[in-house]
């Protein structure tokens, strides 16, 4: 009976296997039936696409004074990040329209008298979960206690 049960878990395992290796593999936008002649028409495209590999913009200065162009020990910056921190943000009037942005993706919309805060990342990770992503590279730009009361969260699912 336990044999008979294994087979058919092994079955399902396999078959669950072979169905997301075929939607990887023809799937359009995961890169399914990409034609040498396809690729050759993207590389004269786009001149920052080389070998295989995106290239950052050189004309581009980054926050940490480097240029855009990637290499791997440009990672973390060299020195603190300089941010403008925010003493307390006082709330718009209902005829007023105010956005703040906090840094990355983090921003608060004031409109209509309400506070909408979108995709807040106020923890000492750029992650949900601390042990797995990197530590931020600079200080919050205001603190939460001085934060106006929120009226709508709206958080990224990307």
């Amino acid at each position: 009976m336990i044999r008979k049960i294994l087979k058919i878990v092994g079955i399902v395992i396999v078959s669950i296997g072979i169905v997301v290796l075929l939607f990887i593999k023809f799937w359009p936008s995961l890169g399914g039936n990409v034609t040498e002649v396809d690729q050759k028409e993207y590389n004269a495209r786009n001149s920052l696409y080389k070998k295989g590999i995106f290239h950052g913009n050189p004309e581009i200065q980054l926050m940490t004074g480097q240029k855009s162009e990637y290499k791997n020990e440009e990672k973390v910056p060299k020195g603190e990040i300089p941010v403008h921190q925010l003493k307390k943000i006082e709330k718009a009037k209902k005829d007023e329209l105010k956005w703040i942005w906090f840094g990355h993706s983090s921003s608060m919309l004031q409109i209509e008298g309400k506070n909408v805060l979108m995709d807040p990342v106020f923890s000492n990770y750029s992650s949900p979960v601390p042990f797995i992503g990197p530590k931020r590279f600079s200080k919050l730009p205001i603190d939460i206690e001085n934060m106006p009361s929120i009226d709508v969260l709206a958080i990224s699912h990307d």
